[in-house]
């Protein structure tokens, strides 16, 4: 926490050095005779580019989404969980002479991430399950403190829709035959065997007032049995930490926004997710890439400007008016074929420069655009 805690004191005490206003709202101010920039823009934030935070979460779901659209909803879903008895994980422990009883998270975090890098390059490359568009994960970690990867992956448009048949192929719920498959058989019953609960064991974990919470037994089904797994799925799986905060203000008294504070109030970090952020490992991925794509009305783009600049430099800046929404419509103008593909589709083909403020032919690589989400209470 003590890392966390100087990010959020550089944030908080760099908020009045880089502000985030109107175009539009800035030059009221100016026309109002506020030339000190200090006095113009919004209060304490917590951006989208802190790990964790709120904006940071929202920012990857509607990431997530906008690959969802254009790939469709995804076909398999896996959990990959870290196991602590991994042979590589007791090979350092031996190795730097501890014993398998203490924890190393730092150890823990590297050997999981290394083997979901595996993981991930032998589920495109491979293609065990097809062929691969698409993949989402995401990092969580047990109250205990092991990380464990939720992976969505998306297949081909000729293997969507896949019969009960072809599911078959690669999702079994059967204890593998020891002789046939010694390695799964040993993996299913260390690992995803349940119980024994009920009658034969009263004092397992999982029975509470004589009921298993995780209802087992559960019915035999002789078939597979297809549901349909949306975005509230996505959205689930990016909704952040478990939290509870019950806060008491006067309504007569002003108060002032603090992004920061509403997010550390009762937040909870385990050392495995700390070593893991210090380490700067993904806790979010996503291929193929998303580009957040800005609209606004005219004169009212988003400008980012120093505490310290002079107001009338600002302004006079060529480009200042110039964004993706802007010069979208300039190449529209000037190329007939931009005018086939929408805003949010616009970036498959074409790609933003932003040294030179322009948009410029797609030559490789494959990206997916995304237009920033507005509610509709805000208004205009």
């Amino acid at each position: 926490m003590a890392i966390e805690e100087e990010r959020f004191r550089y944030i908080r005490n760099n908020q009045t050095k880089l502000r985030a206003g109107l175009y539009s709202g800035f030059m009221d101010a100016i026309l109002r005779g506020d030339s000190d920039c200090s006095l113009v823009g919004k209060t304490v934030i917590l951006p989208s580019s802190h790990t964790g935070g709120p904006c940071y979460r929202e920012q990857n779901y509607q990431d997530a989404m906008a690959i969802c659209r254009w790939a469709r909803y995804p076909d398999l879903f896996l959990t990959f969980t870290c196991n602590p008895k991994w042979p590589e994980i007791n090979e350092m422990l031996r190795l730097i002479e501890q014993s398998g009883e203490d924890i190393r998270v730092d150890i823990i975090c590297r050997v999981f991430q290394i083997k979901l890098f595996q993981l991930m390059q032998d589920l495109k490359k491979q293609q065990p399950f097809g062929k691969i568009i698409a993949c989402l994960y995401t990092i969580e970690f047990q109250k205990r403190g092991l990380p464990h990867a939720h992976i969505l992956l998306f297949l081909h448009p000729t293997l969507k829709s896949p019969s009960i048949d072809h599911i078959n192929t690669m999702i079994t719920a059967e204890i593998p035959n020891m002789e046939v498959d010694p390695d799964g058989y040993k993996a299913v019953k260390n690992y995803m065997m349940h119980g024994p609960c009920g009658d034969l064991n009263p004092g397992c974990p999982s029975m509470k007032q004589g009921i298993c919470t995780k209802h087992f037994p559960k019915k035999f089904n002789n078939q597979q049995l297809l549901m349909q797994m949306g975005s509230q799925f996505i959205r689930e799986e990016t909704q952040g930490s478990d939290r509870a905060t019950i806060g008491i203000e006067c309504s007569d008294t002003p108060t002032e926004r603090d992004e920061i504070k509403r997010y550390i109030d009762c937040i909870y970090i385990s050392a495995t997710e700390a070593c893991w952020r210090i380490f700067s490992f993904d806790i979010h991925h996503r291929q193929p890439t998303v580009e957040r794509l800005p609209f606004h009305l005219q004169g009212e783009n988003t400008i980012v400007f120093q505490e310290e600049r002079c107001s009338e430099s600002i302004l006079n800046r060529p480009d200042i008016v110039k964004t993706k929404f802007t010069e979208w419509f300039e190449a529209n103008k000037e190329y007939e074929d931009a005018r086939e593909l929408t805003y949010s589709n616009f970036h498959t083909r074409w790609v933003w420069d932003a040294t030179c403020k322009r948009w410029t032919r797609r030559k490789k690589g494959k990206s997916v655009g995304r237009i920033y989400f507005a509610h509709p209470a805000r208004g205009e």
